[in-house]
């Protein structure tokens, strides 16, 4: 089908495409109000490395440390579905979630090339979100800083810090009931070009095959094709009907 065709078609079969419009648009509005509320909250952690004022090749060795904790900074995000940071968000926050259950609610990734953590919570409020990230965020801290001291008691080397707290979301991030209502929309427009098109095509189909089996579509029949002979035809045997017949 070429413009002309889809065009003719719209004509005739617009209400077609309404109704299927209308069905998507009212699919896609029950699927964005039945489904369930998530709100999300993120929280980010700066991991420093620590040198003493005053020693000898502190460049050099803050350097070092930069460079040491970048290349760690993937591990320390993972670290945050580990039974030592689920355990005490979980009993701070008296969730019931376990570990698998947190998992799914706390997430941790890396902004690429710095040392910057980013904590995520969800939940189906939006203050349990924020909370979330939160613990989450300050007992990651305290495990990385753990993790790392030396194992003769020394001060750990890295420093991590809680730079801009989790806030309490003022929209769910999920479900996207305007993203929904509009794929609802498109995909029944979409359908309904789709079954326009089929019965455009089944109506064709029939009118095609009906016209031959006709017997006044017979092409070696002059009357059909030539509307004047027919007409001839039909004056001819009229007025042979309507003559006398004499007898001699």
């Amino acid at each position: 089908m070429d413009l002309i065709d889809y065009v003719r078609l719209l004509r005739r079969r617009w209400s077609w495409l309404v109704i299927f419009a209308l069905i998507g648009l009212a699919v896609g509005i029950f699927v964005g109000s039945t489904s369930a509320v998530s709100y999300r909250a993120t929280a980010t952690l700066f991991v420093g490395n620590q040198v003493t004022p005053g020693t000898a090749g502190q460049t050099v060795a803050a350097q070092s440390g930069a460079d040491f904790t970048l290349a760690r900074m993937p591990s320390y995000a993972e670290l945050i579905t580990s039974p030592s940071v689920a355990d005490p968000t979980l009993a701070q926050l008296k969730l019931k979630y376990g570990l698998s259950g947190f998992a799914s609610h706390v997430s941790a990734s890396v902004l690429a090339q710095t040392v910057l953590l980013h904590v995520t919570g969800s939940s189906s409020t939006a203050s349990g979100a924020a909370d979330l990230a939160n613990a989450a965020a300050t007992n990651l801290a305290s495990v990385i800083e753990n993790l790392e001291k030396p194992s003769n008691g020394g001060p750990s080397p890295v420093s991590v810090v809680v730079t801009s707290p989790a806030v309490t979301p003022s929209a769910p991030a999920s479900p996207n009931k305007k993203l929904l209502a509009a794929l609802g929309l498109i995909v029944g427009l979409i359908l309904g070009l789709l079954a326009a098109s089929l019965r455009e095509q089944a109506v064709g189909d029939r009118l095609a095959a009906a016209s031959h089996l006709d017997p006044r579509h017979d092409r070696h029949d002059p009357a059909v094709h030539n509307p004047a002979a027919q007409a001839s035809t039909t004056q001819t045997v009229s007025t042979s009907a309507s003559r006398p017949e004499y007898q001699a």
